[in-house]
């Protein structure tokens, strides 16, 4: 009884979140969905559905927990850094780094995007930010180079998404590589933070 009164509804969202998320970097998306996180949190099987509307919504909320941690990691290492392309291969590299640390959240956090919007009404789309703060901060610290004239072959809508699909089909490459134990990968972050910085500035 005592573990049934812990989740009381004020932090139940929270936990059921919390508890999904756990679920995906272990492993077990196959037993994750509302019914079974109650009985795994012990509240009853209709508490769940108070905050989420089917098992799709709690998915995005858990993929929304995943973007801000992504946004975190790609932020760590900014604090004090003036020099653009310095601070661009940095977001990069906390990208990458997340991806490596989260390899199943970040799969099913880009999985999830598409699905849940095609659940949504209308109106529940049209709430939508079209912009994350992830890719909001890729683009502006383009647009701070581009400004100063530093990137100059792209427009900064052009620049931000083949940035963006770098870092991202590296990240993807590099966890694929891993799971086919693919020999040889240096994956410390000097030799990934080089790789960025090698094919985003001076190319191949």
């Amino acid at each position: 009884m005592a573990e049934k009164q812990k989740y009381h509804h004020g932090n139940l969202r929270k936990s059921l979140i919390k508890a999904g998320l756990e679920h995906i970097e272990s492993g077990r998306t196959e037993i994750l969905s509302l019914r079974s996180l109650a009985r795994e949190l012990g509240v009853s099987k209709n508490a769940p559905y108070r905050h989420f509307k089917n098992r799709s919504y709690l998915i995005k909320a858990i993929a929304d927990e995943g973007f801000s941690m992504l946004y975190d990691s790609m932020t760590e290492n900014l604090t004090g850094i003036e020099d653009v392309k310095e601070k661009l291969s940095l977001i990069g590299l906390g990208y990458v780094r997340f991806s490596l640390k989260h390899p199943g959240l970040y799969r099913m956090m880009f999985a999830a995007a598409g699905s849940v919007k095609c659940s949504m009404s209308k109106a529940e789309l049209e709430s939508q930010s079209n912009l994350p703060p992830t890719f909001l901060l890729l683009s502006d610290t383009i647009k701070e180079g581009i400004e100063a004239g530093i990137f100059t072959h792209l427009g900064l809508k052009e620049a931000t998404i083949a940035a963006w699909a770098f870092v991202h089909g590296l990240s993807s490459l590099i966890n694929d590589s891993m799971a086919l134990g693919f020999p040889g990968l240096d994956l410390t972050d000097e030799a990934i933070f080089r790789s960025i910085e090698t094919v985003l500035f001076t190319g191949l």
